[in-house]
């Protein structure tokens, strides 16, 4: 299982991986914030990335048919839809 958490040093990030380190103990995770550093959460270590890197692309998934065109032309905004009614 890949887990991807953007925010990874704030306060709710920091309470994912320590939760996440529990319930998926095998996990590979892919931290996210503002700029790269390591961080240590109840006393494992985590390398975090900077949010403006990118992942490289997973082998075998399928394009996102609504924010990646094939062509590679730009894709149109996803609309808003908002769940209160």
């Amino acid at each position: 299982m890949e887990i991807c958490i953007l925010g990874a040093t704030g306060l709710v990030g920091t309470e994912l991986l320590g939760l996440i380190a529990r319930a998926w103990p095998g996990a590979t995770l892919h931290l996210f914030a503002s700029r790269a550093r390591e961080i240590s959460v109840a006393g494992a270590p985590f390398v975090v990335r900077a949010a403006s890197a990118r992942l490289p692309p997973v082998p075998g998934a399928e394009a996102d048919p609504v924010t990646e065109v094939p062509d590679g032309g730009a894709a149109a905004p996803r609309p808003y839809r908002s769940h209160v009614r």
